[in-house]
């Protein structure tokens, strides 16, 4: 049996490749549970209510480089007077693209205009997702607000979940 010597960069890929297997095999469900290493998330923002017919950020969360958001919950809801009405506010999660420019918007799949809250800050329950959504390392995810019929109160919203090395899930 003959051996393969490595060195330098070719060193280097190859204890990628290997660590990469072996935490595969060890960790095969990187949507559903947090691997062991994994860094929590927990990102909440609040605004004034923006004043009817108004937009406005409630929450900026920016991804580190070199790493994945896994984003397993959120939080989205309405703090003041009586509950509100379907529509009486639409949120929309957001990914890379300012507030100020719809037309360039890259909304989530399933997070836009949604027309109800998610979660409950009074229960401190989170809005769990079915599948966890992913997000690349400098990815700008953004939750934003669309006030058409409430007065004072705060918007509240969260981004729950955790970061993981962009390498141990690569671009499969």
């Amino acid at each position: 049996m003959s051996r393969q010597t490595y060195t330098g960069v070719d060193l280097v890929e190859a204890a990628e490749t290997v660590m990469l297997q072996r935490w595969r095999e060890l960790w095969p469900y990187i949507h559903v549970y947090p691997p062991p290493d994994a860094i929590p998330v927990h990102e909440i923002g609040y605004i004034a209510n923006p004043g009817q017919g108004g937009t406005a950020e409630v929450l900026r969360y920016q991804v580190q480089p070199g790493l994945r958001f896994i984003m397993q919950a959120i939080l989205q809801v309405w703090v003041g007077g009586a509950a509100p009405a379907p529509g009486d506010a639409l949120w929309t999660v957001s990914v890379n693209s300012d507030v100020s420019s719809s037309v360039q918007s890259m909304p989530v799949n399933g997070l836009s205009n949604v027309p109800v809250p998610l979660g409950s800050v009074e229960a401190g329950n989170k809005w769990p997702f079915e599948r966890a959504y992913e997000f690349k390392g400098q990815d700008v995810v953004r939750s934003v607000v669309d006030n058409v019929n409430l007065i004072d109160g705060f918007f509240v919203s969260g981004f729950f979940g955790y970061l993981v090395p962009d390498l141990l899930i690569g671009d499969d």
